[in-house]
């Protein structure tokens, strides 16, 4: 994660999946490995008022919240108040949002969520991991698993294609 820094390019995400999900300010979303943040915190400034989580199984990407943040918002158009928000006021903003907690042991409870946003992370768990992480997905969302939105990645090599097509 040491490279991975903020440079707006969630905003774009957030803005499908609010049109997508039909999202509001009384919606409640879960954003499985969550990384540093950034997709959590665009849909905070898209929606004011959501109820919105992120998970992530590593300490690190958690307390790196939002690196990055401070130098996008000095060279890009955002708006006055935002460019006055540091880094670390940003980080402070969504560290409370921020589990850490693994996919397939989710700490919330049946039905919580409208929507769970999962990117290229449950093809990446071994059996039986990766069958558990749907149960849970299904399991904390509404209407089971509905508007859950579960991308598996790709691959870049022949191993990694073989791993995907067996998984």
């Amino acid at each position: 994660f040491g490279g991975y820094n903020y440079e707006g390019r969630w905003q774009a995400v957030a803005k499908l999946a609010s049109e997508r999900y039909q999202l509001t300010k009384d919606s409640t979303v879960l954003v499985d490995r969550s990384d540093k943040g950034f997709l959590v915190f665009d849909l905070m400034k898209l929606i004011p008022g959501i109820t919105i989580f992120g998970t992530h199984p590593s300490v690190y990407a958690i307390n790196h919240a939002m690196d990055g943040y401070g130098r996008y918002a000095r060279i890009n158009e955002i708006s006055e108040q935002d460019q006055r928000l540091t880094e670390q006021e940003a980080r402070a903003e969504i560290n409370p949002f921020l589990i850490k907690a693994d996919l397939w042991n989710l700490p919330f409870k049946d039905n919580y969520f409208d929507t769970v946003i999962s990117i290229n992370n449950v093809c990446a768990y071994s059996s039986p991991k990766h069958i558990q992480a749907i149960r849970e997905v299904i399991r904390v969302t509404k209407d089971n698993g509905k508007n859950s939105y579960i991308q598996n990645d790709s691959w870049h090599d022949e191993e990694q294609r073989e791993m995907l097509l067996n998984w």
